[in-house]
């Protein structure tokens, strides 16, 4: 006689293995997928600067060569140009990026950075000191119709695309030029990195059109450059 087991389904010994092979699988996937949708969003933010680009470079073509006259929201809802009087002033007089170019880019989605998920403080202060308080919440889209910041330093020198340059404070014998300048970035290094500060990327617009994802090191190298 052929004994026969009555029991339909797992035993718990069964289930508890096939549960633990599922655990170790999913850790085990979880991060490559996690990195596919990462780099699929970061493609997309690069694809939406680059649009933004070819956006500005029209607006450019209409205004004698000069980078829009606006500002972002750091200028708008900081303090950052106060040490800065002359400027403050200019600032004030400035629209915003997004509604200035707004008739030269063919949706406002594409100031929505797809990893946009909002911050709390500037990552830095470019202008005069530590970083700064600034509600970006739920993202930053949300909170200014725009994920990121602007130069805005370049149209407050007047800067055209036929005379923008740079030096290094370092070496004020090495000149940039606009393939070297940073133009527009993301609102916060860590959407597209880490959370950990010296891990965090940026995805940035430069003075030529050519988009690029810089490294801490590398954005903090491109902002002291300073405008001549």
């Amino acid at each position: 006689m052929i004994h026969r087991r009555a029991l339909a389904g797992f035993t718990l010994i069964e289930l508890l293995v096939v549960i633990a092979v599922i655990s170790i699988l999913a850790a085990l996937l979880f991060p490559t997928f996690f990195a596919a949708r990462e780099k699929a969003r970061s493609a997309a933010c690069s694809s939406n600067l680059r649009q933004i680009g070819m956006a500005m470079s029209m607006y450019m073509e209409d205004s004698d060569g000069l980078y829009p006259w606006a500002k972002d929201p750091s200028d708008e809802h900081t303090s950052i140009w106060l040490p800065f009087p002359d400027k403050y002033a200019k600032v004030a007089t400035m629209g915003r990026l997004h509604e200035v170019v707004a008739p030269y880019v063919k949706s406002p989605a594409l100031w929505r950075c797809p990893s946009d998920s909002g911050f709390d403080t500037l990552d830095a202060n470019f202008y005069g000191g530590a970083p700064v308080p600034l509600h970006a919440r739920p993202t930053m889209y949300d909170a200014f119709q725009t994920s990121y910041f602007y130069r805005t330093e370049i149209p407050l020198l007047g800067k055209s695309d036929s005379n923008l340059s740079a030096t290094d404070p370092e070496d004020h014998n090495a000149e940039h030029g606009p393939s070297e300048i940073n133009i527009i970035e993301d609102g916060n290094g860590g959407w597209h990195g880490s959370t950990l500060f010296d891990r965090r990327r940026y995805t940035v617009l430069m003075g030529d059109g050519h988009v690029v994802s810089q490294n801490v090191g590398q954005f903090y190298a491109t902002w002291r450059l300073e405008i001549q």
